[in-house]
């Protein structure tokens, strides 16, 4: 091996001395796949790409040659030029590995996705040395067309084959969104895990699988020999910041949080969660310190989640005029209103009556039909819990006139109209409704049950002659 690196080396140094010298030197097709390699294998990739170039002029039909061009192609996502340069091998008696080559561009473009199963499954029952990279290729190309049950095996058996290929592995532990699947990923994951235990991207996605499948604990364990082989990837510190909020650890989140900052050159997400974690804890100062954060690195185009989450600070803890201040700002943006209805929501729910209903007014002419009807239901709860029924009915006529006419609308009359009897028929008619719909006393228990013991209710079961 090391007379063949030095042989090697010694080919990289030729070409550049007839680079510096500008001398011409021959060099076969050999000679420059193994310079191509090793500039790659040094990450080297603008000069491996300089002598893919000239390589392929030189030999245009060379399958190896040909291959590492089309994977530069496909790094740009350039796939008709990648078809392109298969062109001349695809006319000359190719062999199987140009047809993967092309069956993976189809899968990469999503393009004659019929025509690139066709040629795997061929590839799979003619290949003799068992290449295991077409069934890495037809695996994803199963996951890519939603065949999660038939992905697994082919990605199993390619992952077994290369437990190193990151490629393969990311695929592989998809299938482990599939609640069939998740067992077997995850045996799968255990097995190689023990065969490499010094493999830290094994250990990752097997806590990732443990995670999704609810296995706190032992997600953590995983997660932990990851993070000892590789403690810098701020990834999986965030999948354990994610796991100890999911366990009740706020604390333990904030700290996990904290280290992935240190290991990522885009820290914006993490200090959004930090700020929410603290807004969640009450603890108004620091949460105002990681949205400032938050908004700092985004500069001139601050994210509504950022400036929507401090103005929502600023209003907890009393600071109104900057509350406000923020608010205007945020409306001038030109945000999406589902990040304003999210807002609105929040501060109703730690009773900033107010402010809310501020919100969800300036929403209930938004252009967008499910905003504005979730603002007006808002509103008229809020008219309701402030014993104004007669407001309130008022706002879901205003909706009933408008044709806003949805389930939810419905359940809102009834529920509101049921408090006085002097709007019983709109208790008549949202009932007469509801009553239509499949399961509609589940319905009315699971998110009702006072309305159970409401005598207009129950009166309007009686005349509507609702068993």
């Amino acid at each position: 091996m090391m007379d063949e690196n030095k042989e090697i080396l010694h080919l990289v140094h030729k070409y550049e001395n007839m680079l510096q010298e500008g001398t011409n030197v021959w060099f076969d097709s050999i000679d420059y796949v193994d310079i191509i390699d090793w500039y790659q294998d040094h990450d080297l990739f603008d000069k491996a790409t300089e002598v893919i170039n000239r390589a392929y002029e030189l030999f245009p039909d060379d399958e190896e040659v040909v291959i590492r061009l089309v994977d530069t192609f496909i790094a740009k996502k350039d796939y008709d030029s990648a078809i392109e340069a298969l062109k001349p091998c695809l006319e000359n008696n190719p062999s199987n590995i140009i047809h993967s080559a092309l069956a993976g561009i189809y899968i990469e473009k999503g393009c004659n996705l019929n025509e690139a199963e066709t040629i795997l499954t061929r590839l799979i029952e003619e290949e003799k040395d068992d290449y295991y990279f077409n069934y890495y290729l037809l695996g994803r190309l199963f996951l890519t067309t939603a065949r999660p049950d038939k992905a697994e095996p082919y990605l199993r058996r390619a992952l077994l084959e290369d437990p190193e290929d990151n490629g393969i592995l990311l695929n592989y532990a998809q299938c482990a969104e599939y609640k069939d699947l998740n067992e077997i990923v995850k045996k799968t994951l255990t097995h190689l895990t023990d065969k490499h235990p010094f493999n830290d991207m094994l250990w990752y996605f097997l806590g990732v699988t443990q995670y999704e499948n609810g296995e706190y604990n032992e997600a953590l364990v995983s997660l932990d020999y990851a993070i000892a082989i590789d403690s810098e990837d701020s990834i999986r510190h965030a999948l354990k910041a994610d796991i100890f909020f999911a366990l009740g650890q706020e604390d333990l989140s904030i700290e996990e949080s904290l280290i992935a900052c240190k290991y990522t050159n885009e820290p914006h997400d993490f200090y959004i969660n930090i700020a929410n974690m603290y807004l969640h804890q009450k603890n108004y100062v620091d949460a105002e310190t990681y949205f400032k954060m938050s908004l700092e690195v985004e500069g001139k185009t601050p994210s509504p989640i950022g400036l929507l989450g401090l103005a929502q600070t600023y209003f907890l803890s009393g600071k109104k005029a900057l509350a406000n201040r923020l608010m205007d700002k945020a409306w001038g943006q030109g945000f999406e209103s589902r990040y304003f209805l999210a807002t609105a929501e929040k501060l109703h729910d730690e009773g900033l009556i107010e402010e809310s209903a501020s919100i969800f007014a300036e929403l209930t002419n938004d252009e967008n039909y499910g905003i504005a009807l979730a603002s007006i239901i808002a509103l008229a709860y809020i008219s309701a819990e402030c014993d104004n029924v007669l407001e309130a009915m008022k706002l879901l006529e205003e909706a009933i006139r408008s044709n806003f006419c949805t389930d939810d609308l419905y359940f809102a009359i009834l529920e509101i109209s049921c408090l006085d009897s002097k709007f019983y028929h709109y208790t008549k008619m949202a009932l007469n409704h509801i009553s239509s719909m499949e399961n509609f006393e589940e319905e009315i228990e699971r998110n009702f049950p006072e309305l159970l013991e409401n005598k207009n209710y129950k009166k309007a079961l009686k005349d509507l002659n609702i068993e």
